[in-house]
């Protein structure tokens, strides 16, 4: 069950806790620093007993905010992935005030040696400093006291997980078998394309003319390959608005499932040495080619077995940890303040 931030819903709120909502919000109002304070920072919801702030929510909404602004979509479409946004990461935080209720009910905890370990191992693992690691969050509007906090929650949902949930799981080696057998495009040797692409940008607020002049330009380029004057990756270093046209429009390798839904299924149609007919986006027209397509060797089902394995397992632990927080929503007492 999804909560909509923009409605005020209550699950059952016991008195004390009703009260004790209503008494925090008549400081914000009756005392005049608090008052001045509330611009800043107010709650936005009530887990039980403890609260999730505005601050909170800002927080952790910011690394996402950045790169959402930074794709230059329609002023109504970042309106509707910024509302998205929200929604999303409330319910987050909801869930994981919830897993720490929980966890503080079992004694579970997380000593500030096991937490400095965690992310020592981190550093280790990615061969950066510590001042790597905080250039690296800082880049993404996060603070060490931030990236602390998160780590410190990873740990205590994985103790959580290992509790509750994955000592109740079991694998079997049918289980693995037919995955196998019904996932054969990921074991019978992936297709992998080497793909190229042509952009052209018109203007956010283009009319119905500009985006037929912009379309029209590329057609009459693209004639320049169709009759061999220039060779694709020629045509996008001359013409593209990418940033790779300087390599001839190189995007790299890809397999299929690294793909989107709509990209993998114009490719499968395609053959080494296709162009795609051009494509209209949020920003502007697309065109690709398909330099050739290599084939990995595929796995034999003892090969396959400890992939399969794992990801037979997170899937389950997911599905189970997601009926566990839905549990703990039902029993507990939610109020999201608009």
């Amino acid at each position: 069950m999804t909560l909509s931030p923009l409605r005020t819903r209550f699950f059952r709120l016991p008195l004390m806790r009703y009260c004790f909502a209503c008494f925090y919000l008549a400081l914000l109002v009756l005392h005049p620093a608090l008052s001045q304070a509330k611009m800043v920072d107010r709650i936005v919801a009530v887990v039980n007993d403890d609260v999730i702030s505005l601050y909170d929510l800002d927080q952790e909404m910011k690394p996402f905010i950045s790169r959402i602004k930074s794709m230059q979509y329609s002023a109504d479409k970042e309106r509707q992935m910024l509302y998205q946004l929200r929604t999303q990461t409330l319910n987050r935080l909801i869930d994981q005030k919830l897993a720490d209720q929980e966890a503080k009910r079992m004694k579970i905890s997380v000593s500030e040696e096991e937490l400095h370990n965690a992310i020592e191992r981190i550093k280790q693992a990615g061969q950066g400093t510590d001042e790597d690691l905080r250039n690296a969050l800082a880049a993404q509007g996060m603070t060490m006291t931030d990236y602390r906090k998160r780590v410190q929650d990873q740990i205590l949902k994985s103790r959580l997980v290992n509790r509750e949930i994955k000592s109740k799981i079991a694998i079997t080696t049918e289980d693995i078998k037919a995955y196998y057998d019904s996932h054969p495009g990921e074991f019978g040797g992936e297709q992998v394309y080497h793909l190229y692409m042509i952009f052209k940008q018109f203007p956010p607020d283009a009319d119905e003319v500009q985006l037929q002049t912009v379309e029209q330009e590329l057609k009459d380029a693209l004639q320049q390959v169709m009759t061999a004057q220039l060779s694709f990756p020629a045509l996008a270093e001359k013409i593209s608005d990418a940033p790779h046209a300087q390599s001839g429009g190189y995007l790299g390798t890809f397999e299929l499932k690294d793909l989107s839904t709509d990209l993998k299924a114009l490719l499968e149609k395609m053959k080494a040495g296709d162009m795609s007919p051009i494509l209209k986006s949020d920003q502007g027209y697309q065109v690709f080619w398909v330099e050739k397509i290599d084939v990995k060797t595929g796995k034999t089902l003892e090969e396959a077995s400890s992939e399969i394995e794992r990801k037979l397992y997170d899937k389950i632990v997911n599905e189970k940890y997601q009926a566990w927080i839905q549990e703990l929503r039902n029993r507990s007492a939610i109020k999201i303040i608009e």
